[in-house]
């Protein structure tokens, strides 16, 4: 869909399934309530055998994609299937910025103060601004998200 974007992608590896969990928890720190300035692991979240659930780390906050993974065991090796998107909570915010952008045309076309060519223009800006800020921000964590994980195994 469009409007929330997700990337899934495949990682195959030639280890069995207990080593790959070992390199994943290497890399990945267990949940906390509080905040921290150590960032020595790469990602923060929740593995188990069926699968994983990890955000990317960064110094002041973590990463608003959210990294859903399965592993599945082959004859050659594991395959581990993973899926990006954005944590709940920042869905919800996409819902109320986008309302609001809306509700504020919906006003402007009921009570014009400026003509018809400038409530439009604005519209238009207000909705490349939500593309641009919600999007771009999406696939920016989602290519390094990405390529970290791939880093792993490679």
């Amino acid at each position: 869909m469009i409007l929330v974007p997700y990337e899934s992608f495949k990682i195959k590896t030639s280890l069995p399934l207990d080593d790959v969990l070992l390199k994943i928890a290497n890399h990945v720190e267990t949940k906390k309530t509080y905040w921290t300035l150590d960032i020595s692991k790469s990602f923060q979240g929740i593995i188990r055998k069926a699968g994983f659930r990890l955000h990317r780390r960064t110094l002041f906050r973590i990463s608003p994609c959210v990294i859903y993974g399965k592993f599945v065991q082959i004859s050659t090796g594991t395959v581990i299937t993973a899926k990006m998107s954005y944590h709940p909570l920042i869905i919800a915010f996409m819902c109320l910025f986008l309302s609001l952008i809306l509700f504020g045309f919906i006003d402007a076309t009921m009570n014009p103060v400026a003509g018809p060519n400038v409530i439009l223009a604005l519209l238009i800006l207000s909705i490349l601004s939500w593309f641009c800020i919600f999007m771009g921000g999406f696939w920016f964590e989602a290519k390094k998200s990405k390529s970290l994980l791939n880093d792993m195994f490679a």
